[in-house]
C-alpha cells in the first residue's frame, strides 16, 4: 500500500502510536544535543570550560573579534534594563516582560520557551553571567536585551562561585541557526574580554555608558 510503513504502528495504552512516540523522543533527543553543543559554544568563547574547545571556536568565530559586535544592531538603550535581581525568577520575569514588548510573541510563548532551556542546563556561565536564549519557530527579528541586577541573583547556577549580577538575553528564529550561532559569537566574543563587565557594573544605572561600552569596536 503506498505510503503505509513497512513496520506496523503499535498503540501504546495511551492511544498514541508508538512510532510517533518514538519520533517525538528522537526529536526532543536531538534538541537537547543541540542546546548541549550551543552550551560548550558558550562556554569555551568565555574561556572557562575546556580550552581545547575553546580553540575549536575560535576557528568558527573568529570574524567576531575584528568587527562591530554584531548583537549591536539588535540591541537598543531602551533594553538595557536595570532590574533589582535577588533571585533567577526576578531577573527572568523582568527580561521575559519586556521582551513581549518588543516583538510579536506573547509573555506565555516566551516564558515557556525559556523555562524549558533553563530545565535542560543552567544559562548561568560564570564571572557573575548569565547567557539565557531561545530559538522559536517564526520568531520575527533577533532580540537582545541586557539586565543589569542591583542585587545578585544568587540562586542562578553557574559553572563557579560568582553570583549572576549580569544577563544577556537573546533570541532568534529557530529557522536561521548559522544566524542565531553569529549572534551568540559576537555577544559572547565582547563580553570575555578583560574588564567589559566590571565596566558595565561601573557604569552604574547610565544606559547610554553601558550600551558604549558593549558597542565598542
Amino acid at each position: 500500500m503506498r505510503g503505509a510503513s513497512f513496520f506496523p504502528s503499535r498503540e501504546t495504552p495511551s492511544g498514541v502510536p508508538e512510532t510517533s512516540q518514538r519520533a517525538e523522543k528522537v526529536a526532543e533527543n536531538q534538541k537537547k544535543w543541540e542546546f548541549f553543543a550551543l552550551q560548550a559554544c558558550i562556554l569555551a568563547e568565555m574561556r572557562i570550560f575546556y580550552p581545547v574547545i575553546g580553540i575549536f571556536t575560535h576557528l568558527f568565530y573568529r570574524k567576531a573579534d575584528t568587527m562591530k559586535p554584531e548583537f549591536v544592531k539588535y540591541l537598543q538603550q531602551d533594553s538595557i534594563l536595570i532590574v533589582d535581581g535577588e533571585t533567577k525568577k526576578k531577573l527572568l520575569d523582568d527580561i521575559i516582560a519586556h521582551a513581549c514588548t518588543r516583538c510579536t510573541m506573547d509573555e506565555d510563548q516566551i516564558r515557556e520557551a525559556i523555562w524549558k532551556r533553563e530545565r535542560m542546563m543552567t544559562t548561568g556561565v560564570g564571572k557573575g553571567l548569565a547567557l539565557p536564549h531561545i530559538r522559536i519557530n517564526g520568531f520575527p527579528s533577533p532580540l537582545v536585551i541586557v539586565a543589569v541586577c542591583r542585587k545578585p541573583a544568587a540562586d542562578y547556577k553557574k559553572l563557579d562561585d560568582e553570583p549572576v549580577t549580569l544577563a544577556v538575553f537573546f533570541a532568534a528564529d529557530e529557522r536561521d541557526p548559522e544566524a542565531y550561532l553569529r549572534l551568540l559569537g559576537s555577544i559572547s566574543s565582547r563580553l570575555k574580554e578583560d574588564g567589559v563587565i566590571a565596566r558595565i557594573h561601573e557604569a552604574g544605572e547610565d544606559r547610554q555608558k553601558i550600551f558604549d561600552i558593549l558597542a565598542a569596536e
